[in-house]
């Protein structure tokens, strides 16, 4: 028997997409360097993406580092360059 077509369903599965905003700074002790803003789907990402470097959140006491904060729930993570 074939398919009956139901009005507004196209038979594709959508997807939705869970990108965030990210405010990420490049840090220099307490103050910003660089500012950037950036679509990515997590906080890891976005810091990777906006300083095109590779990140550790195992950050210690280094100098240079960078803050992503969640645009929506102001959630603020921390993360070393590698």
């Amino acid at each position: 028997m074939p398919a009956i077509p139901l009005p507004g369903v196209t038979g594709r599965i959508e997807q939705r997409s869970h990108m965030k905003v990210y405010r990420v700074e490049e840090m220099d002790g307490d103050s910003v360097v660089t500012s950037h803003t950036i679509n990515a789907n997590t906080p890891w990402v976005a810091a990777e993406t906006a300083t095109g470097s590779e990140v550790t959140d195992l950050r210690g006491h280094e100098q240079r580092w960078i803050r992503v904060t969640n645009e929506a729930d102001g959630v603020v993570n921390r993360y070393a360059f590698k």
